[in-house]
């Protein structure tokens, strides 16, 4: 009697186009999030900002979002040449670039430099950097913007610190400026740049520019294309009379890992993303490193340009991922934390039924609600407008458009190169059927075309058996499904047969 083996089939490693799919690597996970037990849920869905308000609408796309310690929201436009800033408070969007007509002197309310905002908080105000000067928005109600005064150099980031502000330097590429002491309700020592309580120190341990600076709390972190450099704060005590500079911040450590992305630094607690100058996803506390992006390594590299990619950090409930979207190539590269697992996420057009970009530009977390915020453009429109993520929702509801999974295995031999046959495919699912929730199996062997796919009934805790589907070497499987309820692929098993030689 011919003997029949069990096997699973897992579909929860994610994404590892990084290694070889004949070898068993799984090529594709679209639109995915694995949890703890290797169960394949989707992504978060797509919905309205406020339950009550069916959009907030900006003159146009915001690329920079921002809830502060008291959950207020501000948000930043793309640059036309320059950026406008509003606070959205509710259903109302005010617009703090708006000049009051007549005002004397003009004062200039937008943000200017044309380059994706950084933005840090202080108790008293916002103070945002965009490749140019740097722009305060005062805290109070109603919130105003203006420049940062004091001499701040021109920027591209711009942190909070120890009870300063520092910023790079775009034209002494390797100084970072800081301010003068303030606290509380006071912007007196924000504004100071100059004093004898200012400065600046250099990160020159090799002739790099700082493109990037980021603090975590303890420590400064100064990226350079080749290079990163940490450093701390000393107090310094001035004595009566005392006029020579006085180093307040000392490197601390060194490490030959670049930066080659400005924006895809992603703060992950005590630690930082970033893509280094080599395509690799480093993540780091300072000390130690790890480089997370192995699986999808090949992928990576065959992106054209990565120069303009920014990254952001999505915690929603069980699920945090760090995100970085590459806007030249259209895709965006989720990696999950829990269970160090990749996905490619992405919208759907319907009209070409296919993968779209998917649209998020930005993020923030509302400490006070655990909300997540996205920006996203305004539908058929150049405008920008926020929305929310939800794990309760199965669609992109925003934009009326599915969420459609798709995750694959790579070719599996069964550990003999021999024939087998496929008495049965069990697929396990937990979801709420409805008339627009579906799933779909496909298979191809030997590196051959795809099968026709074959749509799979699923019912209440379903588990769904497939019975004799071919003889094969290798074989590589996949799994679509979508729909408005929730689906989950919780576990898969294949059913064979080793044939005689």
């Amino acid at each position: 009697m011919a003997k029949v083996s069990r096997e699973p089939l897992n579909f929860g490693v994610g994404q590892q186009s990084g290694h070889e799919a004949l070898a068993g690597a799984a090529p594709l996970a679209v639109n995915v999030i694995v949890d703890a037990a290797g169960a394949v849920h989707r992504r978060p869905g797509i919905t309205y900002y406020h339950q009550y308000l069916n959009y907030v609408s900006t003159e146009g796309a915001i690329v920079g979002l921002h809830s502060t310690a008291d959950g207020r929201l501000f948000a930043v436009d793309a640059p036309n040449p320059t950026s406008r800033i509003y606070e959205i408070a509710g259903n109302r969007v005010i617009n703090l670039s708006a000049q009051a007509e007549g005002a004397l002197p003009p004062v200039e309310t937008r943000l200017l430099g044309g380059r994706r905002p950084i933005i840090a908080e202080t108790e008293a105000m916002l103070v945002l950097s965009a490749g140019s000067y740097p722009q305060k928005v005062l805290l109070g109600k109603p919130a105003v913007s203006s420049p940062l005064g004091g001499g701040p150099k021109p920027s591209t980031h711009v942190i909070a610190h120890q009870g300063r502000l520092l910023t790079n330097n775009i034209k002494d590429k390797d100084e970072i400026r800081y301010s003068a002491t303030s606290y509380g309700s006071s912007i007196a020592g924000h504004e100071d740049w100059t004093s004898m309580e200012a400065g600046f120190f250099n990160a020159d341990a090799r002739p790099d520019p700082a493109v990037a600076v980021h603090e975590n709390t303890n420590e400064i972190f100064v990226f350079g294309p080749t290079n990163l450099q940490i450093f701390s704060y000393s107090p310094a005590v001035i004595s009566a009379g005392e006029t020579q500079d006085i180093l307040r911040y000392q490197n601390v450590n060194t490490r030959e890992i670049g930066c080659s992305a400005p924006y895809s630094v992603v703060k992950f607690d005590q630690r930082f993303a970033f893509i280094d100058q080599h395509r690799r996803i480093v993540l780091t506390d300072g000390r130690e490193y790890e480089f997370i992006s192995s699986d999808i390594q090949q992928t990576l590299d065959d992106i054209p340009d990565w120069s303009d990619v920014f990254g952001y950090r999505v915690t929603l409930g069980p699920v945090d991922a760090l995100c970085w979207c590459s806007p030249t190539d259209g895709r965006t590269f989720a990696y999950q934390i829990s269970s160090k697992t990749w996905s490619i996420w992405m919208g759907y057009n319907d009209e070409t039924a296919n993968y779209a970009p998917w649209p998020v530009r930005c993020a923030t977390r509302v400490i006070q609600t655990s909300e997540m915020l996205v920006g996203i453009p305004f539908p058929n429109s150049s405008d920008g407008t926020v929305a929310r993520l939800s794990n309760h929702f199965f669609h992109d509801e925003y934009f009326a458009t599915k969420i459609v999974a798709r995750v694959e295995t790579g070719f599996l031999d069964r550990g003999t190169s021999g024939r087998k046959l496929c008495r049965a495919l069990r697929l396990s699912w937990r979801g709420t059927p409805s008339h627009d929730t579906a799933a779909f199996v496909q298979w191809r062997d030997d590196g051959g075309p795809w099968e026709h796919q074959r749509q799979i009934e699923i019912g209440y805790n379903s588990e769904v058996i497939l019975r004799s589907l071919g003889v094969y070497r290798r074989r590589q499987w996949r799994v679509t499904f979508e729909g408005d309820n929730e689906l989950v692929l919780a576990r898969a098993e294949e059913e064979f047969e080793l044939l005689p030689v």
